[in-house]
């Protein structure tokens, strides 16, 4: 029998969500690169006969009642995938057009509806073949940057459980082939400042820019999803995906490692101190006439408090680890976070 080789292997999304979920779109729109492992559905639950009394001493049952989908799409940060999975994250995001092809998209958490939207996924492999996965949602994104470093993304997806016979990838064009990866020289830490919207598009004015004291930095936003496994289903996949616990410690989360000049950031914790935050990752102009925009991936906390501190060493220099949460402010109906993503995809889920 002829050994396989990994390679060529594809990942691919149609960004049009599914409607109703897990009902499969036509064809990908685009294919990703991806570092991960391919993806296959596995058993989520399954039942045995190991507690009953069967008249024999081994068991005779092995009954598979739940399946899933599963993986964390790894990968380094690109503007076109942060826009679609953080738009699956939230729930809610809306283009703007500030010249020519380039869009503004301004995501954040819908919270006023509970149910997950999803798309629909495909991968083709030497050995597995061609497979579609319906039901494809996103439950959390964890992005991260360090000095000398590309800034890299991983992305927790859950399918319904379910896969089938799926279309060749192999002629699909990638991801944005004009974006590149967003690296370490891309980044801007603010803290402090004011944070206001202008027909929803968030901004912060007047903050401190603390970059030069960040060694790194990681986000991660968690919407705590759950499987729906509805009665009269007659199938043993999701039903759809809801979101989870919006008070959970983990829902937002930046975990920033400074070189400290003094006790200003120190201080926070014990004083219960609140402040802005916004990190803004900015790569290439976008050229010809929206030269002046530039691929984006950009969060903004409007409220975090750090509940986390400590002081540590890295050979001889002073170093600190500081956790923030993101808060709900209570006076203004301000998002937990925004993400704002500049590139040329015309929308997401449309």
């Amino acid at each position: 029998m002829a050994r396989k080789l990994v390679e060529p292997a594809y990942r691919g999304f149609c960004t049009t969500v599914e409607t109703p979920y897990g009902t499969a779109e036509a064809a990908a729109t685009n294919i990703v690169k991806f570092e991960d492992s391919p993806t296959k559905a596995q058993i989520l639950d399954a039942k045995s006969d190991a507690d009953e009394y069967t008249g024999l001493p081994h068991r005779m049952e092995h009954s598979v009642i739940k399946q899933s989908t599963d993986l964390v799409h790894t990968r380094r940060l690109l503007p076109w995938e942060a826009g679609l999975f953080l738009s699956l994250l939230g729930g809610s995001t809306s283009p703007t057009a500030p010249v020519g092809d380039a869009r503004i998209h301004t995501i954040e958490d819908d919270v006023t509806d509970l149910d997950l939207k999803s798309v629909t996924m495909w991968e083709g492999t030497p050995a597995y073949g061609n497979k579609e996965f319906p039901g494809i949602c996103c439950t959390q994104v964890e992005v991260d940057f360090a000095r000398g470093e590309y800034c890299n993304a991983a992305y927790t997806l859950m399918g319904d459980g379910s896969e089938a016979a799926g279309d060749d990838l192999s002629g699909i064009g990638v991801d944005n082939a004009s974006e590149v990866y967003l690296k370490y020289g891309d980044v801007t830490v603010n803290i402090g400042g004011t944070y206001s919207e202008a027909a929803g598009i968030g901004s912060i004015a007047a903050p401190t820019d603390i970059s030069a004291l960040v060694r790194s930095g990681k986000i991660t936003l968690n919407n705590g999803a759950e499987r729906n496994f509805a009665l009269g289903e007659g199938d043993i996949y999701s039903s759809g995906m809801i979101k989870g616990d919006m008070k959970a410690e983990d829902y937002a989360t930046i975990e920033l490692e400074i070189e400290p000049a003094d006790s200003t950031y120190l201080d926070y914790l014990l004083a219960e101190t609140e402040s802005e935050l916004e990190i803004k990752i900015v790569g290439a102009s976008m050229g010809g006439a929206e030269a002046a925009q530039y691929y984006t991936v950009h969060f903004l906390f409007p409220l975090t408090r750090i509940v986390e501190d400590s002081l540590d060493k890295a050979g001889s220099l002073q170093i600190a680890p500081l956790k923030f949460m993101a808060l709900k402010h209570t006076t203004v109906a301000y998002p937990v976070w925004q993400a704002q993503v500049i590139n040329k995809v015309v929308a997401y889920l449309g």
